[in-house]
């Protein structure tokens, strides 16, 4: 080799590749991303069962004669119970963010987005369908207004409760199906 003009490095005898640091270990729960995507399922959901039944015990203590049974379909009731979902999803999904050390927006809930133009598009698209909707069912005589039983500030108090109680609803699904 000397003839071509390269320099060879004398050869060195092979050691055995080093032992990873302790965080790059692989088994059965640990995989190259952290907790392996099956346990933190089975995590998540060990945590809502248990989120569910503290709130429930909560609820039985602070509303004992009430617990979640809804006589009426309102909009306390609705929120109380669309919120009661929402916080057995989102608080796991918390708890879910400090051990796999991410946001909790990843989960599907970014607070940047929050009241973005998706939002007002959606509240639009939807408020929007149904009201063709309950438009064609009038059209074809499924229904007919004949008067209002609300007056004066009871109309855009409701409103408001109903907005809100259904912002709820929307929340509690969409965390429910889409979120952790």
């Amino acid at each position: 080799m000397a003839d071509s003009g390269m320099i060879v490095p004398p050869e060195t005898p092979s050691r055995p590749p080093a032992e990873p640091p302790a965080e790059q270990r692989y088994t059965a729960f640990r995989g190259p991303n952290g907790i392996r995507a099956g346990w933190r399922v089975l995590i998540y959901l060990a945590i809502s069962a248990a989120v569910f039944f503290v709130l429930l015990f909560g609820i039985g203590l602070i509303a004992p004669s009430h617990g979640l049974r809804a006589t009426q379909l309102t909009p306390l009731g609705t929120g109380a119970g669309e919120g009661f979902l929402f916080l057995v999803a989102a608080i796991p999904a918390l708890i879910m963010a400090r051990i796999e050390r991410r946001r909790f927006g990843v989960y599907g809930l970014p607070a940047r987005s929050a009241f973005r133009g998706d939002f007002w598009m959606g509240g639009l698209v939807g408020f929007g369908s149904i009201s063709l909707a309950l438009l064609g069912i009038f059209a074809l005589h499924g229904f007919r207004i004949t008067g209002v039983a609300m007056q004066g500030n009871t109309i855009p108090v409701a409103a408001v409760e109903w907005g809100l109680a259904f912002l709820l609803v929307g929340l509690a699904e969409e965390f429910s199906f889409r979120g952790y």
